[in-house]
């Protein structure tokens, strides 16, 4: 699981626009300490993971505090550029890995 905490770190795009994976942001910035933010595209948009606390429960789950402060754990996949999160409704949302800026 340490692993995986070093290997989520970093600035996220997503990728495609399925309809279900609307209320989720363009963009993820995971830090190292347990933070992340969302940013949405165009900003100000509402999204559900609007910045919060993260952490990886078990191998392949990842909790993450969302816009009414609630913690919700999700299901995930990652590789080297693809960050995959599925919700439980099952909408998965593919994130690539970007370069900071």
């Amino acid at each position: 699981m340490q692993n995986d905490h070093a290997r989520l770190a970093g600035l996220w795009r997503k990728q495609g626009e399925p309809p279900c994976a609307a209320q989720y942001p363009a963009r993820l910035r995971i830090e190292p300490g347990g933070l992340y933010f969302g940013e949405t595209d165009p900003p100000g948009v509402f999204t559900w993971w609007d910045g919060g606390t993260w952490r990886v429960t078990s191998p392949g789950r990842l909790a993450l505090s969302v816009a009414n402060d609630a913690v919700i754990e999700y299901a995930f996949t990652l590789n080297e550029d693809h960050f995959i999160i599925t919700d439980g409704a099952g909408c998965e949302v593919v994130y690539e890995r970007a370069s900071s800026e």
